[in-house]
């Protein structure tokens, strides 16, 4: 059997296919027993692997029904097959080519070297979309460098201007350090290394790696140059474990900020902060804000790692799919093995979450927190528990894409968070909001609709709030809304002061003097319902009766848009061209402006007719 460079547990990258994984099973296949030693001893040698992406996988780990190796998502597994390298003479020595099956990835300064100093920046790096241009002195003033958001999962594409302006300042610091053993360190301040494959500090020896021909170990002259880095990037790495990540932590002195998204640590059995060597216990001692997106990490985990991490504030756990399978053994963790006390902002979205229990323990381990995000999750409702804990007073809840269906849920969070909760995000997910569109009930009866009566309950309901979804809540906007709800509530019968869904009406009812028979005629014309105007909506290609809408005259044009889309059960970002007419007219004109305009400033007026025509 061929001896095999490539370790269990160490993270590589697929020469083939640029893919990252992680190798679980070095051996042959079946493993090596006592029926089979002689066979396996001279049969091929065997890689198992579980791939980032699942989709690249074949089993589970699984040879002939028996269990090789387990692996974090099922199905992300599949066995390649070994071939040594083939090692070829260069002109300057023997070297070991990038034939490997698996590459290693670089090293923390290799990769500070290559994206930021060496001049022949390269093509092959994954954020970058050009080289710069040096030769004979090129003016590169005006270059722009599209990067990749580490994040974003290749979705987000930003302009870097003048970054060649950063790679000669850096290239000087080198040079200078070099030439002087200059100890004051360089000026930059935020690494991005994203997508470059980091797993860890040293260079990796007998294992081919990613490093330039020719350029030698110059990036090892970076080291003690970092000082004032205050944010890395290192989203797609090969890191294995938290022990490589503390080990280049530990080289910036002043980090601040950590983002390690798309991540593959193993799992934590005991707090990290007793799992490091005693060399490292501050490597993550300054860090505030911690990003570990889309990395299997579950809460366990968080609670586990923050031990470490005395300072931080922020923490980003988005898109982590399996944070809720160990939750059921919190209680199980004495309080002092985590240290999330402090903890004033927490990201949970897309972390498939479904119940709003688990959305309170969670809360009862970060009594600190003031900024909440658990966007595109699975909840459906917002119930209060049996027995409720000492929750924080969180200043702000971001709950967009959701899948809330009722009123009560809004009420029941006005008395878990109502006095304290001053911005509030929401939105509907799109399966919800398409399908509501049509609906016409009252709260206590219907959900959320989609239209701009949901920010006026949601107003009316929330006390404290001062910002909703971006834009500020005036005393007139909050007057008009909870009059306009005390008005909804009057004309459908509500009599009573605790009807399901109608929360705050007591309340309310004594603060604009209003009664339970109807409402109070002081406010009964001021309301925004009378300020709406009625537009008729024909589209006649589509074969549908024609359909009324009531907006404000200062809606966006975008807001016309958008009702319209979900009457006619299309796409809401579909493109409509539109005509007008005035009521009672035949001629129609064309509307050809910006979706910000205001309706008023077309000059749309009650009973006026408009005409849409899908794109």
């Amino acid at each position: 059997m061929l001896s095999c460079p490539f370790q269990v547990h160490k993270r590589y990258i697929h020469t083939e296919s640029g893919l990252p994984l992680t190798v679980k099973y070095v051996g042959p296949l079946p493993p090596l027993s006592d029926h089979n030693s002689d066979v396996g001893a001279s049969g091929p040698t065997w890689i198992g692997v579980e791939w980032d992406d699942p989709k690249r996988g074949k089993h589970s780990g699984i040879f002939q029904n028996h269990q090789v190796f387990h692996t974090r998502v099922p199905g992300a597994a599949s066995f390649l097959k070994f071939k040594p390298a083939k090692r070829t003479n260069s002109a300057n020595d023997d070297a070991l080519h990038q034939t490997e099956i698996l590459n290693a990835g670089k090293g923390f300064f290799q990769a500070v070297y290559q994206r930021y100093i060496d001049s022949r920046l390269k093509g092959d790096y994954s954020t970058i979309q050009k080289a710069v241009d040096d030769a004979n002195g090129s003016d590169l003033s005006s270059a722009v460098e599209k990067v990749v958001l580490g994040s974003s999962n290749g979705q987000i594409v930003v302009e870097m201007p003048n970054l060649d302006k950063i790679v000669r300042k850096l290239r000087k610091g080198v040079d200078d350090a070099q030439a002087d053993d200059c100890s004051s360190g360089m000026s930059i301040k935020e690494l991005g290394l994203e997508g470059q494959w980091v797993y860890g500090v040293e260079e990796e020896g007998g294992v081919a790696s990613m490093a330039v021909e020719g350029q030698g170990m110059r990036w090892q002259t970076l080291r003690g140059k970092l000082n004032n880095v205050h944010t890395l990037n290192l989203s797609r790495n090969l890191l294995p474990s938290w022990l490589e990540l503390a080990e280049i932590c530990l080289e910036l002195p002043n980090l601040r900020v950590l983002v390690v998204n798309f991540s593959r640590m193993e799992h934590l059995q005991k707090p990290l902060k007793d799992s490091l060597p005693q060399r490292l216990e501050t490597a993550f001692a300054k860090i505030e804000g911690l990003h570990i997106c889309h990395s299997l990490l579950t809460w366990i985990d968080a609670r586990l790692l923050s031990s470490a991490f005395p300072a931080l504030r922020v923490l980003d756990l988005a898109g982590n799919p399996l944070l809720d399978e160990r939750l059921s053994v919190i209680a199980r963790l004495p309080s002092e093995f985590d240290d999330l006390q402090r903890l004033q902002s927490l990201d949970l979205s897309d972390c498939g979450m479904n119940k709003w229990q688990e959305i309170i323990d969670i809360l009862a381990e970060t009594p600190g927190l003031q900024a909440l995000n658990i966007s595109s999750n699975s909840l459906s409702s917002i119930d209060l528990p049996t027995s409720l804990p000492k929750l924080p007073a969180l200043d702000t809840i971001v709950m967009n894409e959701a899948m809330i269906r009722d009123w009560q849920s809004i009420d029941n969070l006005q008395i878990l968070f109502g006095s304290s909760l001053r911005t509030l995000k929401f939105s509907l997910a799109e399966e919800l909001s398409l399908a509501n569109s049509r609906i016409s009930m009252p709260p206590h009866t219907g959900r959320f609709q989609g239209t701009l009566e949901d920010r006026v309950y949601l107003i009316s309901k929330l006390p404290a709030l001062e910002t909703l979804n971006g834009t500020r809540i005036t005393p007139n906007e909050r007057k008009d809304a909870e009059r306009f709800y005390l008005a909804k509530a009057a004309g459908l019968g509500i009599v009573g002061d605790d009807m399901p869904g109608w929360g705050r009406l007591k309340e309310l009812r004594r603060v604009h003097g209003g009664s339970k028979d109807g409402p109070s005629t002081t406010f009964a014309t001021t309301t925004l319902k009378s300020k709406m105007i009625d537009i008729v909506v024909e589209c006649p290609e589509l074969g549908v009766e024609p359909f009324t809408l009531s907006l404000l005259p200062t809606a966006p044009l975008k807001l016309l848009k958008t009702k319209i889309a979900r009457q006619l059960g299309v796409p809401i970002n579909s493109r409509f061209g539109l005509s007008v007419r005035e009521a009672g007219s035949k001629d129609a004109h064309e509307m050809a402006v910006e979706d910000r305009t205001n309706l008023s400033n077309l000059g749309l007026k009650e009973g006026d007719v408009v005409v849409a025509k899908v794109l």
